[in-house]
């Protein structure tokens, strides 16, 4: 079947690069794959997707959940590293980062957690208008096919489909066990808007398959005749006219190429690469750049975050009593 992916100098459905778009979105993650849907929904713009990793397709670790962990480290993953720091015995922490279509999104746990509304609420309160737990639920709701139905806090119909964790691993059920034996409730839905307990998690699963922001936003409309997505594609540097981007330069198959845009570039690459992308534009601090040997364009004056969590992979439980072998 044809599809609308560009894999390297191949086109699908007969389409060929433009010289412009009116939008471009670098990275295919979850953020990429939602923004494109939207444009294409709500606009008839021409959008161009790039995304550095491959398509995925056919690869079982990225659809068959219990083989998700076979992607740490794999192809699909950048599979950087923190540096070593004395405060975890000088190890360097595994830092996944999705290099496929779909991004993180494709390669990870398929954990659906939203979060406490009171970080939300925080959030507002801070001075970011409009990410107040009562704003943003109704996206949330929109996003997801919830198994129970939709409700005051879920939602139904939805492009990801999203159920509770099933067949529980026996460290999974002693991990609740635990948890409730010191008087933290039982939660049947993890995303309540105070999910402070213990329970099954919600997954972005459907008919045992993972439900990938790819497979749910962007595959269905890889047809469309304004929509060109081109995987195997690196962003390297934006083109700026003054303070203004007006295109980007990207290397596709060992050669670098460019492309304009004529309304906006949307940077979707996530926290180690939007950063970078700009950095190497000339846009972040100053004396950073400088550093580099890079000119600085635009010196916004804002501060660093940390990329990611980290997971807590060793809890600690009480035993019991031993726990019958498993068959």
């Amino acid at each position: 079947m044809a599809t609308g992916i560009t894999h390297q100098r191949k086109v699908g459905r007969g389409k060929v690069l433009a010289r412009s778009y009116d939008f471009v979105i670098v990275g295919a993650g979850s953020a990429g794959c939602v923004v494109a849907r939207r444009l294409l929904d709500g606009t008839d713009a021409t959008v161009l997707v790039l995304e550095a990793g491959g398509s995925g397709e056919g690869v079982a670790s990225l659809s068959n959940p219990p083989q998700w962990v076979e992607n740490l480290g794999s192809p699909y993953d950048w599979a950087y590293g923190y540096e070593p720091s004395p405060h975890v015995a000088g190890r360097s922490i595994p830092l996944a980062l999705g290099k496929v279509l779909g991004g993180s999104g494709s390669i990870n746990a398929m954990v659906w957690a939203r979060g406490h509304r009171a970080d939300y609420d925080g959030w507002a309160e801070a001075g970011n208008a409009g990410w107040d737990f009562h704003s943003v639920l109704p996206l949330f709701k929109r996003s997801e096919d919830w198994e129970d139905g939709g409700s005051e806090f879920r939602g139904a119909g939805g492009p990801i489909r999203v159920e509770r964790a099933r067949n529980l691993h026996p460290v999974a059920d002693a991990f609740i066990e635990a948890g409730k034996s010191y008087g933290m409730p039982y939660l049947d839905d993890m995303n309540v808007p105070e999910p402070e307990g213990v329970g099954p998690m919600n997954l972005n699963i459907r008919d045992g398959t993972r439900c990938s922001p790819a497979g749910a936003y962007l595959r269905p409309v890889m047809g469309h005749k304004n929509l060109t997505v081109l995987t195997e594609a690196q962003a390297v540097k934006l083109t700026l006219t003054g303070t203004r981007c007006t295109g980007l330069d990207f290397l596709l198959d060992g050669e670098l190429c460019s492309v304009g845009v004529s309304r906006e570039l949307i940077l979707c690459a996530g926290a180690i690469h939007t950063p970078r992308l700009l950095l190497l534009s000339g846009v972040g601090p100053h004396a950073d750049l400088e550093h580099l040997g890079i000119d600085t364009v635009v010196d916004p004056g804002r501060g660093a975050k940390p990329p990611g969590p980290l997971v807590d992979k060793g809890p600690l439980l009480r035993g019991e009593a031993p726990s019958a072998r498993p068959e």
